[in-house]
């Protein structure tokens, strides 16, 4: 059997310990609602969608699943017994498959008080997104490892997916790409550059978006019209005293280019 040992600080004078509810739950289980309505891209309801789900039942160890289909509404409801995790699988054809994962405990011992009393969690409601696949678009996909040239600018052709003459074989510049790296003096210093930063041609720019980490298709389905930015800059520069600049790209988002 599990054990919690940590208690989370509200403040300096005033902690919160689990409940005698929430520790039990968490050893046994307790009855949770569940309530899913399953729509697709655009809000319609998806009928005959199939929700899987499986539950904890003892601190964490031990799963129970269950399944079930939509009703012509998009419902599907279940209540049943759950410790903390529940994992949940959503999927029909013609759609992309949606998962989420939830865990009922947190470190906010408050809140997880709050939402158990007696043998009952509070009821989880959750409008879930299901992507319908749509006419598929042939896409080009580049990849490879570059080498960046150093404290010069170099073009890059996105349709060669290589850098522009001389340092590959692209014709056409899509992007403007500057790297710039300089190592610390010494190994006290903290003194040190590493940056890339990357202009869009005229009439183009980049977007980031944050991954759809629940569905299948991660990214959106179009690219949007307008707000692109010209400009990105990646990477870190500080001095002798402090960072000055340190940005990055999350590996939840990713960026949408127009050229």
């Amino acid at each position: 059997m599990a054990t919690f040992f940590c208690i989370t600080s509200t403040s300096a004078s005033e902690r919160v310990s689990l409940s005698v509810d929430a520790r039990r739950a968490f050893a046994k289980g307790a009855i949770i609602d569940i309530s899913f309505r399953i729509v697709n891209s655009i809000g319609k309801p998806v009928e005959d969608a199939q929700v899987k789900i499986a539950l904890s039942q003892e601190a964490s160890e031990k799963f129970k699943s269950y399944s079930g289909m939509t009703d012509t509404n998009g419902n599907w409801r279940i209540a049943v017994n759950c410790s903390n995790i529940a994992n949940v699988r959503v999927m029909k054809e013609g759609y992309y498959e949606t998962r989420i994962k939830r865990h009922l405990f947190s470190l906010d011992y408050a809140d997880v008080n709050s939402r158990i009393k007696g043998k009952q969690w509070s009821p989880w409601e959750q409008t879930v997104v299901l992507k319908e696949k749509r006419a598929p678009v042939p896409l080009a996909c580049i990849g490879g490892d570059f080498v960046f040239p150093s404290d010069t600018v170099v073009g890059f052709d996105l349709v060669k997916g290589d850098w522009v003459t001389p340092f590959g074989t692209g014709k056409l510049s899509d992007l403007a790409v500057f790297y710039t790296a300089m190592n610390p003096a010494n190994r006290f210093s903290i003194a040190m550059t590493n940056q890339i930063r990357i202009v869009a041609s005229t009439n183009g720019g980049f977007i980031p978006k944050t991954k759809d980490t629940f569905s299948q298709f991660l990214s959106a389905y179009e690219a949007p019209e307008d707000g692109y930015m010209q400009e990105l800059v990646y990477g870190r520069k500080s001095n002798e005293e402090r960072i000055l600049e340190r940005t990055s790209l999350a590996e939840s988002d990713y960026l949408i280019f127009k050229a």
